[in-house]
């Protein structure tokens, strides 16, 4: 996937801009891994570098002789009509893009970054895919706009200033929001957005947006699983023919079971896969259904001096991630990517599809009109957010309270325009806006100079059809529509059991029965919140069942006595120490260290947090 570099400073000569353009370049290709290309290309005002990966599918610059028109493409760019070679897409794209602006962008797809130079008008525009996958940052200083797949490159040109209430935010969660990033005028650009810079103009425009389509909300039930068939199959194969044997997620969960079964049934060769130790859940049940399926299958696993090598993995993953996500989780990935890249360059997540399944946001009322209001704080209190992790007492003031408003005040701005609809709908559309950017992208970006992560529910097609699904068939734990398309499609596969035990085929009488440890769990789950509520003790009538998963405990440890070392936690050294009470942070290093990990995420995204301070000379005042 790789990246991409740029600088744009109107009227003046590529001489005037080279220094600031070579450094921004240097820097780039140091955090992301990359080798410095050979080849630059200009425009008026401004200039630009594509750097490329081995896993790299669009390569080099596309270029229009006649007009003095390029292109740069990092990531995936899937055409929705014609041609889908890797460079004959780009032409057709560029070409399009002259002749008809954004409206050329309708019939194109994927995870991508672009920079469209118009020779004709004398324009560069910077373009991020409609769901936001892909990472793109610039900062604008005066008349210069630099423009990075790094935003730790950026901001260390330009000598960024952090940003506490985004750090604030990240503490709490362990991910930055929206267009955010770690650092004062570092932005990441939203998703579905063109920036078009001219010599004298700085516009930036929403070219696509989410959308509900009632049709389809009010088909039948057999009717719409007939029509998400189609969507599927037309998405996969745009998205996937080109791309020869993949590697292919494969967990105990529904997502990835209901990617692999259609690479199954549209004849894609792939390799399923599994991350974790032997003994858990995902691993033991992807195992069994590959062996059933006749699928092409690994379990892969972290080294058993994992615990020791993973702090050699950390600067990588600063570099690669930003800072925007924890560097010991990613350190992970990475090195199990490292891995699959030997064998094919391109991977398949199941990603996207969990919102076809439930509302991620809540929202499990069965009657949608009986939703009144996006419910904000339920939000932020669910999982994807879950602001409550922070320890207040490790934090010099609690800033709990503005946090949340500040997060509360962007999701209502980014589903401001979509007033129209019903609040079940604004509620996924958030979710869409809030969680794909931060999440699936951080990680496909991150991972981009390895292997590309190409997620086929997070197409448009695919987006707008779950968007539109009937919201009664997307109940938490009854999640009709993809148990019924599932059985629809492979009945055998359906009715293997998923991580819980339980199948995925509808619930129904004749079903029943396969959904009794579900029930069990269930019923447990009410009696442990009753009688917390009631007696101040969770009871419960089961033994605690322990699964062996990632990460082991003794990495924990490893990683905070690793980050003593560097002195990350040294009050004197820390460019974030004002954010800190030194004697609640002391006390949980000490607890970590001694085995106690109840606060070990908190403890790892202020190592990260940290490290990228310091990699870029900014500090919290």
């Amino acid at each position: 996937m790789a990246g991409f570099v740029a600088l744009v400073e109107a009227g003046t000569s590529p001489q005037v801009r080279d220094f600031d353009f070579q450094k921004l370049l240097e820097e780039t290709a140091r955090f992301k891994g990359f080798d410095l290309p050979n080849e630059r290309v200009l425009g008026f005002g401004c200039t630009a570098a594509k750097l490329d990966g081995r896993s790299s599918l669009h390569r080099g610059i596309t270029r229009d002789e006649h007009s003095g028109s390029w292109l740069i493409a990092a990531g995936t760019v899937v055409a929705l009509e014609g041609s889908n070679d890797p460079q004959i897409l780009l032409h057709e794209l560029l070409l399009d893009y002259l002749e008809n602006s954004t409206k050329a962008l309708e019939r194109y797809d994927g995870h991508f970054a672009l920079a469209i130079y118009n020779g004709r008008d004398e324009s560069l525009s910077i373009i991020s895919d409609p769901m936001g996958i892909f990472a793109i940052y610039y900062a604008k200083i005066g008349m210069k706009v630099f423009v990075s797949s790094s935003a730790l490159a950026i901001a260390r040109m330009i000598g960024a200033k952090a940003d506490e209430p985004t750090i604030q935010y990240f503490l709490r969660t362990g991910r930055p929001y929206g267009g955010k990033t770690l650092w004062q005028n570092v932005k990441r650009i939203l998703p579905a957005t063109i920036i078009k810079i001219t010599i004298d103009k700085f516009v930036e425009q929403e070219y696509w947006k989410l959308s509900v389509d009632e049709k389809i909300t009010r088909l039948p039930l057999n009717e719409a699983l007939v029509l998400a068939d189609e969507k599927i199959c037309h998405t996969f194969y745009q998205a996937l023919h080109r791309e020869g044997r993949l590697w292919a997620d494969l967990t105990g969960g529904y997502d990835s079971r209901m990617t692999t079964l259609y690479l199954d049934k549209l004849d894609i060769p792939f390799t399923a896969y599994c991350v974790g130790p032997d003994g858990n859940p995902d691993v033991e049940v992807s195992k069994m259904v590959s062996q059933e399926m006749g699928w092409d299958y690994l379990h892969m696993s972290l080294p058993d001096n994992w615990a020791e090598e993973q702090v050699f993995w950390c600067n990588s993953a600063l570099g690669k991630g930003d800072g925007l996500l924890n560097v010991f989780d990613l350190a992970q990935t990475l090195k199990i990517g490292q891995e699959r890249s030997q064998m094919y360059f391109a991977s398949i997540t199941g990603i996207g599809s969990d919102e076809w399944r439930v509302h991620q946001f809540g929202t499990n009322i069965l009657l949608a009109s009986a939703i009144s209001k996006v419910d904000y704080d339920f939000i932020l209190d669910s999982d994807d957010v879950n602001m409550a992790r922070i320890p207040i007492s490790a934090m010099s003031k609690d800033h709990s309270a503005k946090i949340r408003e500040m997060l509360k005040e962007n999701l209502a701005a980014s589903i401001a325009s979509y007033s129209s609809y019903n609040k079940v709908s604004q509620t996924d559309i958030a979710w869409h806006r809030y969680r794909h950017p931060i999440h699936v992208g951080a990680y496909t970006s991150a991972n981009s100079g390895i292997i590309r992560s190409i997620t086929p529910f997070c197409f448009k097609e695919l987006v707008l059809f779950g968007l539109s699904i009937n919201h009664q068939w997307r109940i938490k734990y009854d999640m009709r529509f993809m148990r019924s398309l599932m059985e629809r499609e492979n009945y055998r596969l359906a009715n293997f059991p998923t991580e819980d035990g339980t199948p995925a085929v509808p619930i129904r009488f004749d079903t029943i029965r396969k959904f009794t440890p579900k029930i069990i769990h269930l019923a447990d789950r009410l009696l442990q919140k009753t009688s917390k509520r009631i007696i101040g003790k969770s009871l419960s009538l089961k033994m605690q069942d322990y699964h062996p998963a990632y990460p082991l405990h003794g990495w924990l440890a490893a990683r905070l006595r690793w980050a003593v070392s560097q002195n990350l936690f040294n009050p004197k050294q820390m460019l974030t120490a004002e954010l800190y009470d030194q004697h609640g942070l002391a006390e949980l290093v000490t607890d970590g260290l001694s085995g106690k990990y109840q606060h070990h995420e908190f403890l790892e995204w202020v190592i990260t947090v940290e490290m990228a301070l310091r990699a870029t000379g900014a500090s919290v005042e």
